[in-house]
């Protein structure tokens, strides 16, 4: 007998309607009692997936930074608009030339009229340059001595994020280029004189002109002698990280790098060939992660040296001796042959606690020193280190 195949079905198959109600269809009834209704829902103490009881016992996410383009919370000092900035102080170096370029990477906390993120400027004889927002609208302005030129991004921020500001001027083409983040505009200016100096210091969250603070979180600055091309400023900072080769073979151009070289004390470290800092006013606060290290002594009777335990990209904020012994010991520790503890004494059966607020190498991991004085030691050593982020090289 000859083999027939049954032809194949083209086009949408068609079925008949169900006949019948629902609770007689037997297959289709057990399938959908196993689904929910569409209006089903639960309370919160009931899901077991949930991390907290309500909506009112939420972690509190201020202290990080909300920002998709940095890993948070980045390190950064927090002004809080009522008396604290940052003052660089005036130099020829970092001064507006015939051609520059400013990067500046900083989280706007809450608008403002006339917000100042980074200025250098002299109203009155027109000189310098300032980088503000006027309600989420960037604007950089600068002068040559005639006119205040003042260019605005198409692009407007959001409150609580971390950005990177770039600007560079090529006075010789009277451009211009303006970016934020991986966002940039060119503009022409051809009536533009040189832009000139001015002798005002570097002020970052404060408009000394209003006397007005601006709530900001500034994270670091980069100023160059020279102008840059559009990838040159989006390769400079990417992720929150400075490019090393970049910078190397931008050295001779590099007037200011700052970077935060010890936090809770009044300066930032300035990684340029020039040895400067920026005096802190007010009551900045970093953020950061926590982790810790613990170092058991006990019966040690002699220094004890630890060849790189601490890790790169740390700071080491706090140091906690906890004495189990029953005489008193003398604590000595030096970070990378630094001494940041000298001969403290611990009592018996007792602790002390000693801030210490330093940053690690980015790269390299930090040796450890610890010298006890004293008899039958049983000590054990808490550091506190926070994570900082892999952004800064010195140069």
């Amino acid at each position: 007998m000859p083999v027939k195949y049954i032809p194949a079905i083209s086009g949408p198959t068609e079925w008949g309607d169900i006949v019948g109600t629902i609770t007689s269809q037997s297959d289709l009834n057990n399938l959908l009692s196993e689904k929910s209704p569409i209006n089903h829902n639960h309370s919160l103490y009931e899901l077991s997936e949930k991390s907290y009881n309500s909506l009112d016992d939420l972690p509190n996410l201020e202290i990080y930074h909300k920002n998709s383009d940095l890993i948070s919370p980045c390190p950064a000092y927090i002004c809080d608009g009522i008396d604290d900035y940052i003052k660089i102080i005036n130099s020829l170096f970092i001064d507006v030339s015939q051609h520059f370029s400013i990067i500046i990477l900083a989280r706007i906390d809450e608008y403002s009229e006339n917000f100042t993120i980074a200025t250098k400027i002299n109203s009155d004889s027109k000189k310098g340059w300032k980088l503000h927002c006027n309600y989420g609208v960037v604007k950089f302005s600068f002068g040559d001595g005639i006119a205040i030129e003042s260019v605005n991004h198409s692009q407007t921020i959001d409150e609580n994020r971390m950005y990177k500001f770039s600007i560079s001027y090529d006075d010789d083409n009277k451009k211009l280029i303006f970016g934020i983040d991986d966002i940039f505009e060119e503009f022409v200016f051809p009536q533009f004189g040189a832009p000139e100096n001015s002798i005002k210091d570097i002020l970052i969250a404060k408009n000394d002109e209003e006397n007005e603070y601006c709530k900001l979180a500034i994270h670091s600055f980069l100023f160059l002698n020279k102008s840059s091309s559009i990838k040159e400023l989006r390769e400079f900072v990417r992720n929150g990280r400075f490019n090393k080769q970049l910078l190397i073979e931008n050295k001779v151009y590099v007037q200011l790098l700052l970077k935060q070289f010890s936090f809770g004390t009044k300066y930032w470290f300035d990684c340029s060939s020039r040895d400067r800092i920026a005096e802190i006013f007010g009551g900045l606060k970093p953020y950061f992660l926590c982790e810790k290290l613990i170092i058991p002594l006990i019966g040690l009777d002699d220094n004890k040296s630890f060849s790189k335990i601490l890790p790169a990209n740390y700071s080491v904020e706090y140091i906690l001796s906890q004495n189990f012994s029953n005489d008193d010991c003398d604590l000595t520790i030096y970070i990378d042959s630094d001494l940041v503890i000298d001969s403290e004494t611990i009592k018996d059966n007792n602790e002390k606690g000693f801030s210490i607020f330093r940053n690690l190498d980015t790269y390299i991991d930090s040796d450890l020193e610890i010298e006890l004085s004293g008899i039958n030691i049983d000590v054990s050593i808490y550091i506190i280190l926070k994570k900082q982020l892999d952004y800064l090289w010195s140069i």
